[in-house]
């Protein structure tokens, strides 16, 4: 039976095993401790937003859906890059005046 409504770091264990990738792998694509992967993946810490943007590319999944507890199937990583980048230009504007 499907897990339903699984804790955000459910999903980032999810997607990284969707890729064939180990918890070493992506640490190293991260530059962080694969301690830390270990932890985000059992809850018992969260990546920061930054990491979090690194993920998201890394695994080809949306933040939306790394984060979300709904049943959704997002894996739009570049469409999450681009509302990050508004977002950024949006605050720069925002800073300016």
């Amino acid at each position: 039976m499907p897990i339903q409504n699984p804790e955000p770091w459910v999903r980032l264990t999810t997607a990284r095993e969707s890729k064939n990738m180990s918890q070493k792998a992506l640490a190293d694509i991260l530059s962080v401790d694969p301690v830390s992967v270990n932890r985000w993946e059992h809850g018992n810490s969260r990546p920061d937003w930054e990491n979090l943007r690194k993920i998201s590319k890394a695994l080809g999944a949306s933040i939306d859906y790394l984060l979300s507890n709904d049943d959704m199937e997002l894996f739009d990583a570049e469409e999450t890059a681009t509302l990050l980048s508004a977002a950024k230009i949006i605050k720069s504007k925002v800073t300016e005046k």
